[in-house]
This record gives C-alpha cells, sequence and structure tokens, in this order.
C-alpha cells in the first residue's frame, strides 16, 4: 500500500526534527575562578598597632589554600573558584580569629576581604597572691611583676585539679583605665560554700584586654584567648 505524498513528508519532518535533538549536547555549567585579597592588622598587647604586620598565615577551612601576609598585612588567594568558605587566622603569639561563610564570585575583578585583626597575647607575671578572710569576706590580693591594663579570671575549687571546667567559684576582673601593678577581690561568703579553714586551690589566666575574640557559629560558643597565667596553688582560708 502506498502512503499519500502528504504523509510521507509529515513522516520526513518528525524524522528529522528527532534526528536534530539526537544531536544537542548537555549544557555546560562554567564555575567563574578570581584572585581573592585582604589585609591583616597586628594589635600589641598594650594596644598600639605593630608595624610589621606579616607572618600571619591565613587558610581556607576544608582546602588546601594558604597564604602567608606581607609586611603590609596583605594576603592573597589566586585562581580560587567562586563558592563559600571560612577562613582562619593565625599567628603565634596572638590570638587567632575565624571568618564564617565568606561569599566569593569569582570574576576578573578581585575579590575583598574586610580587614582583620589579630591581637597579641599578654605577656603579663603574676609575682604573689595573697588569700586571706577579712570581716567574713574571702580576700584575693595580686601582685605583678610590672604595671599593666589586664583581664583575667579566677579559679577556685578545692581540688588541685583546679580549671576553667573544675571549680567552685569564677569571677572576671577587668581593668582598662590605668597600668596597674596590684589587686584586689573580694567574695561574698554567700557566693561560695568556702570558709575559714578551708583548703582550696586558685589558679588565674588571663588575655589581652581588648580582644573579644569571636562566636564560632558551628560550635554555638564563643572563642577567647585566655592564657594560664599561674600554675594552681594550695591556700589555706584563715
Amino acid at each position: 500500500m502506498l502512503l499519500p505524498k502528504r504523509s510521507i513528508k509529515i513522516a520526513s519532518y518528525i524524522i528529522l526534527a528527532l534526528s536534530f535533538h539526537g544531536c544537542e549536547k548537555e549544557p555546560e555549567y562554567v564555575t567563574l575562578s578570581g584572585d581573592l585579597v585582604g589585609f591583616v592588622k597586628l594589635i600589641d598587647e598594650f594596644n598600639a598597632k605593630i608595624d610589621d604586620n606579616g607572618g600571619v598565615q591565613v587558610r581556607l577551612e576544608n582546602s588546601s589554600y594558604s597564604a602567608v601576609t606581607n609586611e603590609d598585612g596583605r594576603f592573597e588567594f589566586k585562581n580560587l573558584s567562586a563558592g563559600t568558605y571560612n577562613l582562619i587566622y593565625e599567628k603565634d603569639g596572638f590570638g587567632s580569629y575565624k571568618l564564617f561563610s565568606y561569599q566569593f564570585v569569582g570574576g576578573n575583578a578581585e575579590g575583598l576581604v574586610w580587614p582583620q585583626q589579630l591581637y597579641q597575647l599578654p605577656t603579663i607575671e603574676v609575682k604573689d597572691i595573697e588569700v586571706s578572710l577579712e570581716n567574713d569576706f574571702i580576700r584575693i590580693f595580686v601582685t605583678m611583676a610590672q604595671p599593666c591594663i589586664y583581664a583575667f579570671q579566677v579559679y577556685l575549687s578545692y581540688d588541685h585539679n583546679v580549671s576553667e571546667q573544675n571549680y567552685v567559684y569564677m569571677k572576671d576582673l577587668w581593668n582598662f583605665n590605668k597600668p596597674e601593678t596590684e589587686f584586689e577581690v573580694y567574695i561574698a561568703p554567700s557566693d561560695t560554700l568556702l570558709k575559714a579553714g578551708d583548703k582550696i586551690y586558685l589558679k588565674m589566666f588571663y588575655r589581652n584586654y581588648r580582644d573579644f575574640g569571636y562566636y564560632d557559629r558551628e560550635k554555638e560558643v564563643d572563642v577567647l584567648h585566655y592564657i594560664q597565667a599561674t600554675e594552681a596553688a594550695e591556700y589555706l582560708i584563715e
């Protein structure tokens, strides 16, 4: 049986259309890349800017990318693919910093990271600590080797393993006004169960008073750069 000419023509169009459809290529997606630049400023323990801002290591978390700042505090990542990155800033003797979820779009124009500051860890030396009982208050008197502006944490415990996790009493101490060599703390009896005749252990930590650390959004904790100022010492409250 012969097909009408009209039917043959329609069938040819269908075959031709199917042929072109089969030749179509999968769409290609291009990932942009580019250069990412940033700056870091170093601040000493007395809140003064440091001239040489070099030596800060900046890493992109979960990648092989790493850079070190030059004297001007500049760092650069070349040929970086567009994406969302966490940047980690570190230098020996300074507090660290972590920048979360920086969105880099890539392209011809350089990406710029907002300048960050790292603060020098303090070098305070505690010379002497006295613990006594005065008018039913526990008095802690601290003498430092040199005048300083400070941010301390004092921990007390019945256990010689006193720490930030193991204590019966903790107090934050601040001095933002002028350098001092001495300070004292009074603890009310209602704040602790300590009393005359008790043996306690004390440990102190300090940090740069201008360094407020950062909030770790992934772990949901504040990261503060306290370092140990004293070993755990035993005192008799009397």
